[in-house]
């Protein structure tokens, strides 16, 4: 199989097609062609970031201009035998060095210790046989399964799905889990809506899948992210200022000696004579202490930040912290603490409880430790069923009914398609029909008047402003006659709509505070995030950094403004929403240029190259 094959849009294919182009089945490759594909396009493997040796440290703290011009002095002094200055002059070398090795040194240990290397493994089909393999060794045209709990291994194009929903924000922001489907999308379609594709890097938080292996190692979306922030890194602002002052004084040096050694020359000293001179000039003018001081200055700064949890892995990067003028940070488990809970329960029809033991019997969460005291309850399932049960607990719900609800007879799974999910329910001597879903949906079903759904259909959009994820139910009785062509052919009508419940991604403790703090120290805050318009501009309205709709920009847009209409709008935009990796990496380098000292924040995979390029990240 070509190479170039697997740059081909997958996701706006069908199928059969895309089966077709990557030349494998849905028995799977056979073990020759497994080999011939691993040689074509090597392991599925993306290289770590790379790690300083003792010998590179060290070498870090001998690249100031200021160290290297008191090399130099030091040594000419040791030429011309000259003890005290030149032990002076390597002494504070030798301190300078000490400091700055330590303490990289030690963030160094610190970072490695906190990196996981996990094994992970891949179910794949080959040869019309089931394995289970290292994922190092999936090959593109690899049939694979996924189920919940996966950690997907490599870029895949879905061919079957059966509710599955991944969670993608590592990669793209997203804050809530994407329901996959089969179905192709336009070739234009941004990697954050490429529902019919698996993505390295991302987790399955529930149902089933299988799919084709389109993309391995550096070649995978998580691959060129990491290619993209595999940049060399700038020198810090500090650093600029030195070498502009080192600089500066190697001329003003130059100069001086020169004239020095002309004039003594005039007036009849020896070439020797004036030589040593210009030497002991040179070393006087020298600040060899002021290397020893930033050091130490920005030694009990790191002290400080270390104090606060913060792990600085260069000195420099201390003094870069302290002259930001602007933070571009991503909203999702930065911000946000990227988990559900509930924001709002409107019982319509029914009381608050009542409501949510309904919406409960749609859920697939479950409690490990059921016999344990409630407070103490671990419950597991996905992000939304885990809020749901929560939000029972906390509103009172018996335990009775939270661990033994009534008896489900017939089920209608969620569908991507309809939008909602449907149970029946035996209620004494009659059936309850209950639907879970998009409320927009539901209201199609529900009898009410014209009035009494404009209201409803109101307040569903004031909560979806407020960037809330908000599911409707709707129920009715029904005979036991009925019950599976209802579900079967979703004739559903008459149904009274009992109430609303909508979840949020709530903000981290403090964030607020800091931000306002951060504001109050002349620092501006952008949010740059890939999660959708409508969610990232209400968390920045909760934040306050935002009060019209003007300051918000979506990364939709970015390809078609030039780069003079993007730099002309920087100064206006408080929110970046649905931007892509390479889109926060330009965005960094555009504030750069426009004279900011930026600092990126940032917990995803989609923050790395952005991270690597800002001037402290």
């Amino acid at each position: 199989m070509p190479k170039h094959t697997i740059e081909e849009p997958f996701w706006s294919l069908a199928t059969d097609e895309a089966l077709r182009l990557l030349r494998t089945r849905r028995s799977g490759l056979r073990e020759a062609e497994v080999i011939e594909r691993r040689t074509v396009f090597g392991p599925n493997n993306v290289p770590e970031r790379q790690t300083f040796s003792l010998l590179k440290i060290l070498g870090h703290q001998l690249q100031s201009p200021l160290i290297l011009i008191l090399l130099v002095a030091g040594a000419t002094t040791a030429v011309l035998g000259e003890t005290i200055e030149t032990s002076v002059i390597f002494a504070a070398v030798a301190v300078n060095t000490a400091l700055g090795f330590w303490q990289e040194h030690k963030a160094e240990t610190v970072l490695e210790l906190l990196k996981s290397y996990v094994k992970t493994r891949s179910r794949v089909r080959r040869s019309e046989r089931e394995h289970e393999i290292d994922s190092s060794e999936l090959v593109p045209g690899d049939i694979i399964q996924v189920t919940q709990g996966d950690r997907v291994s490599a870029d895949a194009r879905l061919l079957f799905v059966n509710n599955l929903e991944v969670d993608e924000a590592p990669l793209t922001g997203e804050s809530l889990p994407v329901e996959k489907t089969t179905d192709a999308l336009p070739a234009a379609t941004l990697l954050a809506d490429r529902r019919s594709m698996l993505f390295s890097g991302t987790l399955v938080v529930g149902g089933i899948g299988e799919a084709v292996v389109t993309a391995t190692g550096d070649a995978s979306e998580f691959g060129k992210i990491a290619t993209l922030a595999s940049t060399e890194e700038e020198p810090t602002p500090l650093q600029k200022s030195l070498s502009r002052f080192a600089r500066s004084l190697l001329g003003i040096l130059a100069v001086l000696i020169l004239v020095l050694f002309l004039a003594g020359l005039s007036a009849g000293y020896g070439v020797l004579e004036m030589f040593l001179i210009g030497v002991a000039v040179a070393v006087s003018v020298v600040p060899e202490g002021l290397p020893i001081a930033l050091t130490v200055i920005l030694a009990i700064g790191v002290q400080r930040l270390a104090l606060r949890r913060g792990i600085v892995r260069r000195l420099l990067a201390a003094e870069t912290l302290g002259s930001t003028s602007l933070i571009l940070t991503d909203k999702t488990g930065t911000l946000t603490q990227a988990k559900m809970e509930l924001a709002a329960v409107v019982p319509v029809a029914g009381s608050t409880q009542e409501l949510l033991s309904a919406a409960l019997l749609h859920s697939s969460a479950t409690i490990e430790n059921p016999g344990d005291p409630v407070s103490q309850w671990n419950i597991v399932g996905r992000p939304i069923d885990v809020a749901l049960m929560q939000a029972a607990v906390a509103e009172g719900l018996p335990t009775e009914k939270i661990v033994h609800p009534p008896e489900v007879v017939n089920r209608l799974p969620f569908s991507s398609k309809y939008k909602y999910s449907g149970v029946i329910v035996r209620v004494g001597e009659q059936y309850r029909l209950i639907l879970l879903g998009a409320p927009e949906v539901l209201l199609g079903f529900v009898r009410a008047s014209a009035r009494e759904k404009e209201e409803l259909t109101a307040r569903i959009a004031a909560q979806a402003f407020m960037g809330e994820k908000v599911l409707g139910v709707a129920s009715r009785y029904i005979s036991s006659e009925d019950q599976n062509d209802i579900l079967r052919n979703h004739t559903f009508s008459d149904l009274s709509f009992e109430g609303l419940i909508s979840f949020r991604d709530p903000l981290r403790p403090g964030v607020s505070a800091a931000i306002q703090s951060i504001h109050s120290a002349g620092v501006k805050t952008i949010m740059v995030t890939g999660d959708h318009q409508g969610t990232a501009e209400a968390i920045a309205r909760d934040l306050g950094l935002i009060d019209g709709k003007g300051a918000v920009l979506s990364g939709n847009d970015l390809p078609y403004l030039t780069a003079q209409e993007l730099r002309g709008r920087a100064d206006k935009v408080s929110v970046y929403a649905r931007v892509t990796p390479e889109q926060k990496l330009l965005l960094t380098k555009l504030y750069q240029e426009r004279g900011e000292i930026v600092a990126v924040t940032g917990d995803g995979v989609n923050d790395a190259p952005a991270l690597r390029a800002a001037d402290i990240g």
